[in-house]
C-alpha cells in the first residue's frame, strides 16, 4: 500500500513538473497569456472581451434606463 502511495506521488510529481516546465524553467516566471486581450489575431478581428462589451453596453445605457436599473436594486 504505501510503495503504491509513493508511485502515485511520483508520476504526480512529475506530471506537474512536465507541465510547468515553461513556468518554472524560463526567465518570464509567468503563465503564458491566452486571454483574448493577449491574442494579436483576435485583435486585428475586433474580437474584445466580454468585459469590455459589458463595460461599453453600461457605457451607452440611456439614463432611463440607468434610474430604472437603481430602482429595481433598491
Amino acid at each position: 500500500m504505501l510503495r503504491l502511495l509513493l508511485i502515485t506521488l511520483a508520476v504526480v510529481a512529475i506530471c506537474v513538473l512536465l507541465m510547468g516546465i515553461r513556468v518554472f524553467f524560463t526567465k518570464r516566471w509567468g503563465f503564458p497569456n491566452s486571454h483574448v486581450e493577449g491574442q494579436p489575431k483576435l485583435e486585428e478581428q475586433g474580437i474584445t472581451c466580454h468585459r469590455h462589451q459589458h463595460k461599453d453596453a453600461v457605457r451607452h445605457q440611456s439614463l432611463f434606463d440607468l434610474i430604472e436599473r437603481e430602482e429595481r436594486i433598491q
